[in-house]
C-alpha cells in the first residue's frame, strides 16, 4: 500500500484489515490525519516519511511488522499510535526528525530483535516519556539522540542489545 504526493487532507482506512506488503505514506502535502487502525500486520515495511502537515497517525491494531519501521521527517507530527505493536522482526525501528512529536504509543512493543542489523534509533522529537518497558531485546544498537524534552525512558525488561546503548545530546 503506497499513498504519496497527494493533496488529500484526511484519510480514513479504518476498514482495511489486511496488507500483504508494505505500508508507505510519503511526501503528502495536505495529509493531516490517517486512520489505518484495523490492520493487524504487514509483511513489509512501515514508512511514514516527509508528510508536510501530518499531525496524527493511528495504527492501533498493528501487532507485527516483518521489515522495518521508519517514521521520519514529518515536521508537524504530534502523535503516533502503535500501542498494539509487539514485534518488529527485520531491519530497524527509526523515529527521527519529527520536532513536534509528543506522543508515541508503543507500550506493547516486546521484541526488536530480527537480523543482527536490527537497530532502534529515536531522535529529534518532543516526546517527554517513552515506554519501552516490554522490549526484551534489540538485535543491534539502541540510540536516543537530540531529544531535549525526553526525561524518562522505561526499559525495565531489556536484557540484551547486539550493539551499543547510546544516549546523547
Amino acid at each position: 500500500f503506497f499513498f504519496g504526493e497527494s493533496a488529500v487532507p484526511l484519510l480514513d482506512l479504518s476498514k482495511v484489515t489486511s496488507v500483504g506488503g508494505y505500508v508507505r505514506f510519503q511526501h503528502n502535502t495536505a495529509l493531516v490525519s490517517v486512520d489505518f487502525s484495523s490492520v493487524p500486520s504487514t509483511t513489509g515495511l512501515l514508512k511514514i516519511d516527509g508528510n508536510a502537515v501530518l499531525k496524527t497517525f493511528s495504527l492501533g491494531s498493528l501487532t507485527t511488522v516483518t521489515s522495518y519501521v521508519h517514521i521520519t521527517g514529518n515536521p508537524l507530527l504530534e502523535a503516533v499510535d502503535l500501542n498494539s505493536l509487539t514485534t518488529v522482526s527485520g531491519g530497524y525501528f527509526v523515529v527521527q526528525q519529527n520536532p513536534f512529536l509528543s506522543s508515541v504509543g508503543a507500550a506493547a512493543l516486546g521484541n526488536l530483535a530480527g537480523s543482527l542489523t536490527s537497530n532502534f534509533y529515536f531522535g529529534e522529537s518532543a516526546v517527554p516519556l517513552l515506554d519501552l518497558s516490554k522490549v526484551t531485546s534489540v538485535g543491534g544498537y539502541l540510540r536516543f539522540k537530540n531529544n531535549a524534552a525526553l526525561v524518562s525512558v522505561a526499559m525495565s525488561s531489556l536484557t540484551s542489545t547486539g550493539g551499543n546503548l547510546q544516549i546523547d545530546e
